[in-house]
């Protein structure tokens, strides 16, 4: 089982416990990692769902609505009181929120770096790609990226490859490109939107992810400098309307 595939069963099941999914945590340190955080979140949530709503809430946010318009603060302060399970059940709430949120963050995080590490297989799967010696017409690449809604402005470097290629499911196309900073694959990914400007590292490449009105191009190079170099002048080319 490889990592893409744990994290993805992870986040539709945290439950799971099948011996191929206990077998990849012993050995990969990042996903034992990622599932402790995911786990401690779902401690989280089960603890906010727990908190039992006091009775006759209603009445009480209905009392403190009246009494705060009340002209004389003696009888603020008196009728407080019956306000502190609603406090204490907003607290909750909040923490709640906050909790949700970072769930929230969490499944991002792990749906960007799952669309990194995919780019990054696939590249590992095409290995004669690298080595590409085709002169591309950079129309094709323009007339490509206009099915993501986007236009290209300006030459990015010596395309050598473009090609479409099954990734998760779905028909990207996968180019290969000489760029001044060096060779360097991008790979448009239709639907799945994403932007991931810190590199990811994986397996010796490293990855940055652009979004596109109907996608994200991901650029794959050698080292997060390069990766980083070769992303500059390509966002400043590549452009598309929300």
């Amino acid at each position: 089982m490889d990592c893409l595939t744990l994290r993805r069963i992870k986040l539709a099941t945290p439950e799971a416990s099948r011996p191929e999914v206990v077998a990849h945590l012993r050995d990969c340190a990042d996903c034992a990692s990622f599932v402790q955080e995911l786990e401690a979140f779902e401690r989280k949530l089960q603890q906010v769902v727990a908190v039992p709503v006091p009775e006759g809430l209603a009445d009480q946010i209905v009392l403190h609505h009246r009494e705060s318009s009340a002209p004389n603060p003696a009888v603020r302060s008196w009728r407080f009181w019956p306000l502190r399970p609603t406090l204490a059940l907003a607290a909750s709430l909040v923490l709640g929120l906050s909790a949700i949120i970072g769930y929230q963050q969490i499944q991002v995080q792990s749906s960007r770096q799952a669309l990194a590490a995919s780019f990054v297989a696939h590249v590992l799967s095409e290995p004669e790609v690298l080595r590409a010696q085709e002169h591309v017409d950079p129309a094709r690449l323009a007339q490509a990226l206009a099915s993501y809604g986007s236009t290209l402005s300006g030459p990015i470097g010596e395309i050598r490859h473009l090609g479409q290629c099954p990734i998760d499911g779905a028909l990207a196309h996968h180019v290969f490109v000489q760029t001044a900073h060096g060779p360097a694959t991008l790979i448009l990914m239709p639907e799945r939107r994403a932007s991931l400007r810190d590199p990811l590292t994986r397996e010796g490449f490293a990855v940055v992810i652009l979004p596109l009105r109907g996608g994200s191009l991901g650029i794959v190079a050698d080292s997060p400098d390069r990766a980083v170099k070769v992303e500059e002048p390509i966002r400043a080319r590549i452009h598309w309307e929300v």
